[in-house]
C-alpha cells in the first residue's frame, strides 16, 4: 500500500506527460561542453587520504569474525548454508501482479511513482507539516551550500532545479547524476562504485548523462556494481524492523565462510574490480552503517589479501542521503567540520574502526524514498538481495540477469532520464550564455 496513492494521482496525467516528452524528440544533434566551464582542481596532496582504518592492533581481518564466533552453533551454521528464503518477495510480486492484465502494466504503473513530485505527502507517507519541515530543511542546506559563493554555470543551474517546486524523482536523479558528475570533473575523473540496490537507478541516470556528454567513460573501466546485502561477518545491528526478529536466520545471512569469501572475491573479479588501482568514489546510501563499514573491510581483503597488493586503492564516499541528523547514530559519527565518517571499534559486533572522508549528494527524501521501496528494489533493479548466504555458485544466473523486470524498467525509465538531461543542457547553455555575456 506504500505508494498506491501516489500512483493512483499520477497515473491520470502521465498519458499526457509521456506524449510531451515524446514530441521532444531529439532536441539536440551535438550535445555542448556542459560541466567544463568549472576548471579542474585535482592537483591533491598524497597526504590527504580519505579512507584511514584504525585497527592495526587487532590481527588481520579475514572477514571471519561471525564464522569464528558461532562455529560451535550447529543451527545457525547449517542455517547458512541452506539456500535463502525469498518467498515473501514472490508473494509481493504475485499480489502486485494480480492487478493488471499483463506484467508490462504491472511494472509500467509502478514506474509511475518516478514521475511523482518529490515531496507529494502520499510518497512520502508523511503528513503536511512534516513534508514542509523536510523541505525547509532542504532549502536551507541548499542555500548553505550554494547561495554564498560565486556559481559555474552547472552550480547555477542545480540550485535553481534543487529548489524548483515540480522537481520529480525523474529530474532528482539526473541532479544527483550532475552533482557526481561535478565532483569527477573538480576533484579529477576516478573509478565510481555503485553498491547494492540502493543507487541502481542513479547509477542508470550516470549513465545517461555519461552516453550524452562522456561517451568515453563508457568505453573504459570507469562505472563499477557490486551486488551487496545485509552487514556481512557483522552482527545484526539493525533494529526495529521485523524481518530481523529471527536471530538465528539474521545470523546465517550475515556469516561469512572462507568458500562464501572466495566466492564473492571472484565475483569482484568478474564485475571488474581488480582494474581498479589508485582510488574509486563509492556511493550508497546510509542508515546505521553497517554494510558501510564491511563493504570497505571487504574491498581491502579482496585487494591486499586476495589479490596481494601492498595497499588497497583509496576510497571516497558519496552519501545519497543526509548524514547530519537530529539523533546521533549509534555505531559512526560524521563531523561537519572534516566531513568525516567515524566508525568505533565494537569487538561484540564486529564493527572495525575506520574513518572515511564523505560528500552528501542532494537528493530529495521522496526520492530516496522510491529508491528503497521493496517491489522496486527486489524486481525492478539490476541488482539483486545479496547477502553472504548467497554467495555460491546457484546464485551466478539471478547476478548476471539482475531483477526479474529490469529491462522493462530501464527502458521505460531511461527515456525520461534521456530527454530531461536534454532539457537541462538547454538550461544550462542559457546559464553559460548568462555568465559569458
Amino acid at each position: 500500500m506504500l505508494l498506491e496513492n501516489s500512483l493512483t494521482k499520477v497515473f491520470n496525467s502521465v498519458a499526457t506527460l509521456t506524449a510531451s516528452f515524446i514530441l521532444l524528440g531529439p532536441i539536440l544533434t551535438s550535445p555542448s561542453l556542459a560541466m567544463e566551464d568549472n576548471p579542474s582542481t585535482s592537483n591533491k596532496s598524497a597526504l590527504t587520504k580519505s579512507l584511514r582504518f584504525r585497527d592495526d592492533n587487532q590481527v588481520q581481518d579475514n572477514l571471519d569474525f561471525l564464522f569464528k564466533k558461532h562455529r560451535g552453533d550447529d543451527l545457525v551454521l547449517a542455517k547458512s548454508e541452506e539456500l535463502l528464503n525469498e518467498n515473501a518477495a514472490k508473494e509481493i510480486l504475485s499480489h502486485l501482479l494480480s492487478k493488471y492484465p499483463t506484467e508490462k502494466e504491472a511494472i509500467t504503473h509502478l514506474m509511475y511513482a518516478f514521475h511523482s513530485q518529490v515531496y507529494d505527502p502520499a510518497l512520502c507517507e508523511l503528513d503536511d507539516r512534516s513534508i514542509n519541515l523536510i523541505r525547509e530543511d532542504a532549502r536551507v542546506r541548499v542555500e548553505r551550500e550554494f547561495g554564498s559563493v560565486p556559481l559555474s554555470a552547472l552550480e547555477s543551474l542545480i540550485y535553481d532545479r534543487l529548489k524548483a517546486p515540480t522537481l520529480t524523482i525523474i529530474e532528482d536523479l539526473v541532479i544527483g547524476a550532475q552533482q557526481i558528475d561535478h565532483l569527477q570533473i573538480t576533484d579529477g575523473v576516478h573509478p565510481i562504485l555503485f553498491l547494492g540496490r540502493s543507487p541502481c537507478f542513479l547509477q542508470l541516470a550516470y549513465e545517461k548523462l555519461c552516453a550524452f556528454y562522456h561517451p568515453e567513460r563508457l568505453e573504459e573501466p570507469h562505472i563499477f556494481h557490486l551486488s551487496y546485502s545485509g552487514t556481512p561477518d557483522m552482527e545484526n545491528i539493525r533494529k526495529g524492523d521485523p524481518f530481523y526478529d529471527d536471530v538465528i536466520a539474521t545470523r546465517a545471512r550475515n556469516l561469512v565462510t572462507p568458500t562464501k569469501l572466495k566466492f564473492y572475491c571472484e565475483y569482484m573479479d568478474r564485475q571488474g574490480m581488480g582494474s581498479i588501482k589508485d582510488e574509486l568514489t563509492l556511493i550508497d546510501a546510509v542508515g546505521k552503517g553497517g554494510s558501510l563499514d564491511t563493504i570497505l573491510r571487504m574491498m581491502r581483503y579482496y585487494y591486499e589479501i586476495y589479490l596481494g597488493r601492498a595497499t588497497m586503492p583509496d576510497v571516497k564516499f558519496l552519501a545519497m542521503n543526509r548524514l547530519e541528523r537530529p539523533e546521533s547514530p549509534e555505531y559512526y559519527n560524521y563531523n561537519t567540520t572534516t566531513h568525516d565518517i567515524e566508525f568505533k571499534s565494537n569487538p561484540e559486533l564486529g564493527i572495525r574502526p575506520l574513518r572515511i572522508k564523505a560528500t552528501q549528494l542532494f537528493l530529495s527524501y521522496g526520492t530516496t524514498k522510491i529508491l528503497d521501496y521493496g517491489p522496486i528494489q527486489d524486481f525492478t533493479c539490476h541488482g539483486i538481495s545479496f547477502p553472504p548466504q548467497k554467495w555460491r555458485e546457484e546464485s551466478l544466473d539471478e547476478l548476471k540477469r539482475g531483477g526479474q523486470f529490469c529491462s522493462l524498467a530501464y527502458g521505460y525509465i531511461g527515456r525520461f532520464l534521456e530527454n530531461t538531461i536534454k532539457e537541462h543542457d538547454i538550461l544550462y547553455r542559457k546559464k553559460v550564455s548568462e555568465i559569458l555575456d
